[in-house]
């Protein structure tokens, strides 16, 4: 486990299939989040292509490559400008030609560390997306994330699955907007959950309108450290004192992961 502090922002931005609008307010929070001291900015699931089950209307394919790189391009830049770590989500075109719900990992220098795509495809996703086939951590700033897009957020497997295998801070961009604000205090529990079950600091970031969770921070006990108003754009961020859950006792925990049974 690693031991050292690490302040993690999570910005929470209305998107949509916009690519200058997207990246006009992803540069900005970008540059926020530099001058709070943030070393690592998630943003929400597709936050930089729009998310088309929601975003989209109409039978043609939304996304197209050239105009997507071009964009990823411009954000890298200011990554690189701002040397904050950011984790940001977009459609994108595999190695096999297939279009993916993917999270990118941008290390301080502008440069891609790392790509995970969604395990979980909800409902219309399939009309626009292929499942990933696999889901390791990606390691940034000496730090292993664990991420899971959006929906993956309602299997506790995911994120055991990541825990074990080394995951030190766990990220969840999400694109829950468009209606259903009953799951506002559902989506929350479910962050507080995965956090606490597995023992690790959760960073969520959702888009909008019409939020169906808010971005939030939360420690390795499922206490909450940071948390944006619902229908607002904001930057939220909390300083992650890795390794103190282990070093001050777990709080009287017990691992739970190692408490774990699988004989019954």
């Amino acid at each position: 486990m690693t031991h050292r502090t690490i302040r993690a922002g999570a910005s929470q931005l209305f998107t949509s299939l916009d690519l200058k609008s997207n990246t006009t307010k992803m540069k900005e929070h970008i540059h926020e989040a530099s001058g709070l001291g943030v070393e690592l900015l998630l943003f929400p699931e597709c936050c930089l292509s729009g998310y088309a089950p929601v975003d989209h209307e109409g039978d043609s394919f939304p996304y197209e490559m050239d105009r997507l790189e071009e964009a990823a391009s411009d954000i890298h830049g200011a990554v690189a400008e701002a040397g904050v770590a950011i984790v940001y989500g977009t459609a994108w075109m595999d190695q096999e030609s297939r279009w993916v719900n993917r999270a990118r990992v941008i290390d301080p220098d502008g440069k891609i560390v790392g790509e995970i795509d969604k395990v979980h495809l909800i409902g219309t996703d399939h009309k626009y997306f292929q499942p990933a086939r696999s889901l390791d951590p990606v390691e940034v700033l000496g730090v292993r994330l664990g991420i899971g897009i959006c929906f993956d957020i309602r299997f506790p497997e995911v994120w055991r699955k990541l825990t074990q295998a080394g995951a030190e801070i766990l990220l969840n961009p999400l694109a829950a907007h468009g209606g259903s604000k009953w799951k506002l205090p559902v989506m929350s529990a479910h962050f507080c959950s995965r956090a606490a079950e597995n023992q690790r600091f959760l960073v969520a970031a959702n888009s909008g309108p019409k939020q169906m969770a808010v971005s939030e921070i939360y420690d390795p006990s499922g206490i909450k450290l940071a948390h944006a108003e619902a229908e607002t754009e904001k930057l939220i961020w909390a300083d992650l004192p890795l390794g103190e859950f282990e070093e001050k006792g777990r709080r009287h925990l017990p691992n739970f992961l190692e408490s774990l049974r699988d004989d019954f």
